[in-house]
């Protein structure tokens, strides 16, 4: 996925606001979706979740109820900011 891209952007400046850090750009080393849609459905696509990526989509992924809640306001700041 491009940096430059508006959803990527977008996505990047709505977690630094809620979470207070900068964001770090890299590539997803577990599968997920997001490659079928970018590939596939020509759109842009980005993974940004809770949980630590080196157990990410494995039997060992553990995720913080906090974490998950922190994540539920970024993903409502991206859709307010990127909708309207």
């Amino acid at each position: 996925q491009n940096p430059e891209d508006p959803i990527v952007q977008c996505a990047a400046a709505c977690a630094e606001r809620v979470s207070g850090t900068e964001q770090e750009f890299m590539a997803c080393p577990c599968w997920t979706d997001a490659g079928l849609l970018a590939h596939y459905g020509y759109m842009p696509a980005i993974v940004l979740g809770p949980g630590e990526m080196e157990y990410a989509h494995s039997s060992s992924e553990i995720i913080a109820i906090s974490a998950i809640e922190k994540y539920f306001k970024i993903y409502t700041e991206i859709m307010y900011d990127f909708c309207r």
